[in-house]
């Protein structure tokens, strides 16, 4: 297991683990968006308007920097999963 799916797998707060799971998939995913690689549809991202979606204070900017491309759309996939079943759950906000 990658150290970025390590540390989300650790960090998921089990009082919001809505919002502790979204914090990273955005980071995965703004990270592999900036690369100029192929986000997976199903994700359903799109970055805003910034010229630069990643955040540089978010905990997760430097792993997801740190990671290969393979290494975030498997921890991107996993955080997917994840939160979709929250929402069928109606955990999500």
């Amino acid at each position: 297991m990658s150290d970025l799916l390590h540390e989300i797998k650790r960090e998921i707060d089990s009082y919001d683990q809505w919002g502790s799971a979204m914090a990273p998939f955005f980071d995965v995913a703004a990270e592999l968006w900036w690369r100029g690689e192929c986000v997976p549809s199903h994700w359903q991202y799109t970055p805003g308007m910034a010229s630069d979606p990643r955040d540089p204070e978010s905990y997760f900017f430097e792993l997801a920097g740190d990671s290969t491309n393979d290494e975030l759309i498997y921890a991107g996939n996993v955080l997917e999963r994840y939160t979709r079943n929250l929402d069928r759950r109606g955990l999500s906000y």
